[in-house]
């Protein structure tokens, strides 16, 4: 289609592909990807993945897709009765489920866009957020549940502690899961502002400001759903 052309485009005129454009991921594209990938010491796999998209001039404008909410005032809180982050907000004044985001109570999280949202049994949206994702494709589209929770939690470099870390995707390389911003082990320093929510900067996690992390923790027990889109 049109989005492989573009990449055959980028890939031809980085000199590792031959042309011409087919429109088909076929297996000369694929080893074109995993060349320029080696190339400019990105992971190899041949899955063209943001960074791999961002090195190729190929990724979409981010910041277009986030949806910034006023923050609310002070003492806000969500229908549930938990305060508001800065980034956060309730009901009537969140941004709109997407669309196909499941059913029942769940946590919805729209990767393009950077937000999540917790839904009610009967379809409320009971709080929307922004959050920090991942850089690379390893957040996986689907229906997930949370498996396991821990209160500070440490990350694979031994480097950052993670707090209320709420895991709903196991990967080779790891756990992925909702958490608060992490801080340097040596140091205490955070890794971000939270005025950095809502850009990916993370290995693969979803980080949240404290009251977001907050709220995850006590919204999503083991077994609760999580939709990712």
């Amino acid at each position: 289609g049109h989005d492989v052309t573009c990449l055959q485009q980028a890939l031809i005129g980085a000199g590792v592909l031959s042309g011409p454009t087919s429109g088909r991921f076929d297996r000369a594209t694929f080893d074109a990807v995993s060349a320029i990938q080696e190339e400019r010491s990105l992971f190899v796999d041949g899955v063209v993945g943001r960074e791999t998209a961002l090195s190729l001039g190929v990724w979409p404008d981010e910041e277009s897709s986030v949806v910034r909410t006023p923050p609310p005032p002070p003492g806000a809180v969500d229908s549930m009765g938990f305060p508001l982050s800065s980034v956060a907000t309730t009901g009537a004044d969140a941004p709109p489920l997407p669309e196909n985001s499941g059913t029942g109570r769940r946590l919805v999280y729209e990767r393009q866009g950077q937000r999540v949202w917790a839904v009610s049994d009967g379809g409320e949206i009971i709080r929307s957020w922004l959050v920090t994702g991942s850089m690379y494709n390893n957040e996986l589209a689907g229906t997930h549940f949370v498996y396991s929770r821990s209160l500070e939690s440490t990350a694979w470099n031994g480097e950052a502690r993670l707090p209320k870390m709420v895991r709903w995707l196991q990967t080779e390389r790891g756990h992925i899961g909702f958490h608060g911003i992490p801080t340097k082990i040596a140091t205490g320093e955070a890794y971000q502002t939270d005025a950095e929510l809502g850009t990916r900067l993370s290995g693969g996690c979803q980080r949240q400001a404290d009251l977001d992390a907050d709220f995850v923790w006590e919204f999503a027990p083991e077994g609760t759903k999580v939709v990712v889109l």
